[in-house]
């Protein structure tokens, strides 16, 4: 059972508008040093603070469950490009985000995924893939190319 309590999308963009708050906060540089967000995930966040405004202004809008998939998908990737960016470089170094926010941002990934699962199975799409140990025995057979080149060869 997950920790995190069952969201809707409107809940996890709420979090994740305060999330975006949080990292803004946290990785503003001081007077004359880089950012450490690239500009490409300084985009990525500005359209998503957007896309979470206009979600604001007309919560009344129906979504398909295409639109909520693709919503989770934009959140997640753009969580996953500040967690990219601000990752310190070597371990024991002190992380730029507060540690309230990168809870916040596992909590999050958590919800979006749960939400993606439940939105999969909404759609009747079930996810067989499951992980495997090495020495757990293949359930799939590999046929060389050759194999192949071989028998169309003979006809």
């Amino acid at each position: 059972m997950s920790e995190n309590p069952i969201r809707e999308e409107a809940e996890i963009l709420d979090l994740v508008h305060h999330l975006l708050a949080a990292v803004i906060k946290d990785t503003a540089p001081p007077e004359g040093e880089p950012c450490v967000i690239t500009p490409q995930t300084s985009e990525q966040m500005q359209l998503c603070l957007d896309f979470i405004a206009s979600r604001k202004q007309h919560p009344e809008e129906d979504w398909s469950l295409d639109q909520k998939r693709q919503a989770m998908v934009l959140v997640r990737k753009v969580l996953s490009a500040i967690v990219r960016d601000t990752t310190p470089p070597q371990p024991g170094v002190q992380h730029i985000l507060a540690d309230s926010t990168i809870a916040g941002i596992r909590q999050a990934f958590g919800a979006i995924s749960e939400r993606e699962r439940r939105l999969a199975e909404e759609a009747g799409v079930t996810n067989r893939m499951r992980p495997r140990y090495k020495d757990e025995p293949s359930t799939s057979k590999v046929v060389p190319i050759t194999s192949l080149l071989k028998s169309r060869g003979k006809s």
